[in-house]
């Protein structure tokens, strides 16, 4: 519907002015030149009608990429407003295990594996509502191929530090891997 307004408004918006020209100035009116490759020479009430649509649509085209220009600047804006609301933290620990190495961490950012040596650092996506609060994921999951997976809970029954200064999340006690540990919610 919208393309149907704008032909109609470009071809028959032109006629009134190209009515005026034709009664007041049929033969004075002349459009020569080059146009888009090419030679125009037009003259008389159609010459003005013409130029008219020309201008017309030179406007619409205008209009249109000022509003899609204004659109795009507020999608723009939207996305970073998105982005702004997170930022990246980094998690460390220690994990004990047969092959900590082998261990994965699922978090937002990637899935690191810890050194040889247990130690193991990951970085987090952390979310701030609309009140600027902070929204600190609830637990993290360490898996290990050879000897299964610890869920450890970060909402305060797990030792933990938490810097925001620093944007770190430290654990504390060592995660440890064996038979003897239970698969549930390990603290």
């Amino acid at each position: 519907m919208e393309i149907i307004t704008i032909l109609t408004t470009l071809l028959l918006l032109p006629l009134i002015p190209a009515f005026i020209i034709y009664k007041f100035l049929p033969s004075k009116t002349a459009v020569k030149g080059p146009f888009k490759g090419l030679n125009i020479n037009l003259t008389g009430a159609f010459g003005g009608y013409f130029l008219l649509v020309i201008i017309s649509i030179g406007l619409i085209y205008s209009l249109r990429n000022d509003k899609l220009s204004a659109e795009l600047k507020q999608a723009n804006l939207d996305l970073i407003n998105e982005r702004n609301k997170f930022q990246q933290w980094t998690m460390t620990g220690r994990i004990f295990s047969k092959t900590p190495e082998s261990t994965k961490i699922f978090v937002d950012g990637q899935y690191p594996s810890p050194s040889s040596n247990g130690q193991f650092e990951a970085f987090l996506f952390i979310k701030y509502d609309n009140n600027r609060r902070l929204r600190l994921p609830n637990a993290v999951c360490f898996y290990n191929k050879d000897e299964g997976y610890r869920i450890i809970d970060l909402t305060g029954s797990w030792r933990t530090t938490i810097d925001t200064t620093l944007k770190q999340i430290q654990i504390i006690d060592t995660i440890k891997f064996g038979q003897n540990v239970s698969n549930l919610w390990y603290r």
